[in-house]
């Protein structure tokens, strides 16, 4: 199996053209800036194949390719486990699979939410980008002026050391540091930590909830681009984009969570148009 990472365009544009990257020789053969590092470098330590690059149409062809894998090795079953994709790029990967032979599934929350001893409020979204960590941050301020002690759970983006990274817990300044967060860690923990809250995140799910029971009355779940809860919401909020209208119907698995919300936020409403 092999993942494409929707490019970022910084340098030598026909270089960049169709990039594979599958060990770290690879990141300077394309010149990669310390952000596009950040972005295969986890897929390069655990052994993972990823193409990036401006000319779409190449790519999935190059990486079509390697969908030969499957009738190689004689694979059985290929889960595809990825957010805010189309159901059209859904679908046309489940062919890719279905046609080479094995079976192609997709897996419910059911089977992977973990179920918190303390009531969890879950922030989803139908895309990325509606908005979630906003309603999140507010949801903690309204719980929190109501005397509930709150902590909220942030999906984690592991870049870095994962062993380093199983449980973390932001509440001051010098935390960032001690994880050795990256910018773009900083940007979504930071908010949290000027306004006072604290937040978890992490690579162990199931470690990290056992720890935030311990210190809240409630557990906010700030999700991430446009995934199922990764606990089991006693309340689940969803939030929708004025600005993308119909969208929440087109796009995996955010479908998934407009159908089974508790309750719509629709965020952006000053800047729609009527």
């Amino acid at each position: 199996m092999v993942a494409i990472r929707e490019p970022m365009p910084y340098g030598d544009l026909v270089k960049q053209n169709v990039m594979r990257f599958e060990k770290y020789e690879d990141l300077d053969k394309y010149d990669c800036t310390i952000e596009e590092r950040e972005e295969y470098e986890p897929y390069i330590e655990q052994g993972l194949v990823i193409y990036s690059g401006v000319d779409y149409e190449k790519i999935i062809r190059e990486a079509e390719k390697e969908a030969d894998v499957i009738k190689k090795y004689d694979v059985d079953e290929v889960v595809f486990a990825y957010s805010d994709v189309s159901h059209q790029d859904v679908m046309h990967k489940g062919s890719i699979v279905l046609a080479a032979g094995a079976n192609y599934r997709l897996i419910s929350g059911k089977f992977t939410q973990i179920k918190a001893k303390k009531p969890v409020v879950a922030v989803c979204a139908v895309r990325t980008g509606c908005g979630k960590s906003q309603v999140s941050r507010a949801t903690y301020r309204y719980l929190k002026n109501k005397g509930f002690k709150v902590v909220a759970i942030r999906e984690p983006m592991p870049y870095g050391d994962l062993v380093k990274q199983n449980v973390m817990r932001f509440e001051k300044y010098e935390d960032l540091d001690k994880y050795d967060c990256t910018i773009e860690e900083r940007e979504e923990y930071e908010p949290y930590i000027e306004q006072g809250l604290v937040i978890y995140s992490g690579v162990d799910y199931e470690k990290i909830i056992r720890e935030a029971e311990k210190e809240a009355d409630v557990i906010i779940f700030d999700g991430g681009n446009n995934e199922i809860s990764f606990y089991v919401p006693d309340l689940l909020f969803i939030v929708v984009d004025p600005l993308r209208p119909g969208h929440e119907i087109l796009y995996h698995p955010g479908e998934v969570n407009a159908r089974y919300a508790d309750a719509y936020v629709i965020n952006k409403m000053n800047n729609a148009k009527a």
